[in-house]
């Protein structure tokens, strides 16, 4: 799928967002076109309040066992995660710090990152408006 969307897009010019989302859909006509969505400020949720560990080591200290030893990860609801270094052990809870608490919660519960459309800076409005008085003379 990448390499088609850059074939598609190499040597042409993108002059908004917007072109990319044309491009991947012209990118694909058989069986059918990319399905492409074009994200709007709705679609970012705000993950600061959730529970999440800064790490998956199983263990601390240098010569501690690493991530790559891990065999098999269970997450549970209770936001727990277990471990096993082998396949016939038993589970066993990560011994990691929970950065923060909260409740489990769906994604679509979660707060909207923000309110409105981002504005742009002052400064670059004036440089885009300097673009189009350039543009209408050509």
């Amino acid at each position: 799928m990448h390499a088609t969307i850059e074939r598609q897009i190499r040597n042409r010019k993108i002059n908004l967002p917007a072109d990319y989302v044309y491009y991947c859909q012209k990118a694909r006509t058989t069986p059918s076109p990319y399905n492409v969505k074009y994200l709007t400020h709705t679609f970012f949720k705000n993950f600061d309040d959730l529970k999440f560990y800064n790490s998956i080591r199983p263990g601390r200290a240098v010569g501690d066992h690493v991530v790559t030893d891990i065999k098999v990860l269970q997450y549970l609801l209770s936001s727990e995660i277990c471990y096993t270094l082998r396949h016939s052990e038993q589970l066993r809870a990560l011994n990691q710090k929970i950065n923060k608490k909260v409740d489990t919660c769906e994604i679509d519960d979660l707060p909207p990152l923000f309110k409105e459309r981002r504005k742009i800076k002052k400064e670059k409005y004036l440089h885009l408006q300097i673009l189009k008085q350039s543009l209408l003379k050509c």
